[in-house]
Parts: structure tokens; C-alpha cells; sequence
């Protein structure tokens, strides 16, 4: 996109985004020449950048843009150290400047729960696997709260002997 729109414009190319599963990313120039990026992968936003702040702060930032340029790109690009995002909090956040929706118990962070039983397999063996499906098992709907993602990576954590491997799983998943 060559001229400057509404952010409304972004927000509504971000939910055809998501509703169709898409994956890739928005980048984003504002009328005073910021850039931003907004990534996806499955339909989720997995990460927001403005400026020196990500996730949540730079949807807040971005919200307050009033003209904009973006074009999107079928290639899913990653930002790395980016905390798991809630899709459906990014966007009202883009579309109403409050952040609040976004730290509440109901925007648990997406996680991948197929992708962390296989980091967490690898990390200690074949054991990993009945170890991981307890875990998810002790905690059954706690998952879908910020709280339980974090109780679930540290009781994985705890399980993992070596120091080194404990961290890079850790930051691997993001906990």
C-alpha cells in the first residue's frame, strides 16, 4: 500500500489475516516515519514491534498512529524474544488503545502445546513425553490462564536436571 490510510485499515487487513489462518507479516511505516511489524503464523499474532517496544506496549503505541503504510509478506518472519501474544487483545488494542484486556486472566498467551511437548522431549529423553502429558492433564482448564502456561513451563522446568538445558527451554517457549 503506497498512501496513507486509517490504522482502521491495518486492524481490519490483521483480522482477514487471522480469520484465514494466515501467516506472515505486516510491515508498517506511520506518517512520521516509524516503522513497526506485526507477525503471524496460523491465523495468530505471534508479534507486534514499534519503535524500541514489542507485544502489547507496541499495539498501545501503534493504536495512537493516526495515518499509516503497510504491505504484508506470505513469508512468516519471527521476532525473536517476543512473548507469546493473545490475537484477539492485540486487536482491540490496535482498535481501542486499552491495554487492559490484554493482562487480563481471560487473554491467556497461545501456546503451542504440540511444539512444547516436543522441546521438552528433547530436552530429557523419551520420559519427556508421559511427563508432559501429566502435567497438561494436572492442569486442565488452568491452561487457558496466563497463570497455568507459567505453572505448566516451571513444573517442566524443574524436571530438567541440567542447568543449561532448564534455561534454554525456558527461553525456548517462552516462560
Amino acid at each position: 500500500m503506497s498512501e496513507l490510510v486509517p490504522l482502521s485499515n491495518l486492524v481490519a487487513a490483521l483480522q482477514a489475516a487471522t480469520d484465514a489462518g494466515k501467516s506472515g507479516a505486516f510491515f508498517i511505516t506511520t506518517d512520521q516515519q516509524h516503522s513497526a511489524m506485526v507477525t503471524l503464523s496460523g491465523g495468530t499474532i505471534t508479534g507486534v514491534k514499534f519503535r524500541n517496544t514489542r507485544g502489547y506496549d507496541a499495539a498501545t503505541s501503534l493504536s495512537k498512529v493516526g495515518q499509516l503504510k503497510y504491505q504484508s509478506a506470505a513469508e512468516p518472519t519471527e521476532l525473536p524474544g517476543e512473548t507469546p501474544l493473545n490475537t484477539s487483545a492485540v486487536l482491540e488494542i490496535l482498535t481501542t488503545g486499552d491495554s487492559s484486556a490484554a493482562y487480563s486472566e481471560s487473554a491467556a498467551p497461545a501456546i503451542d502445546v504440540d511444539a512444547v511437548r516436543q522441546r521438552y522431549i528433547s530436552a530429557i529423553g523419551p520420559i519427556g513425553g508421559a511427563l508432559f502429558d501429566e502435567a497438561v492433564e494436572d492442569l486442565g482448564d488452568e491452561l487457558s490462564k496466563p497463570a497455568g502456561v507459567r505453572q505448566l513451563i516451571e513444573r517442566l522446568v524443574e524436571q530438567i536436571d541440567d542447568e543449561a538445558e532448564a534455561a534454554s527451554f525456558r527461553n525456548d517457549v517462552g516462560g
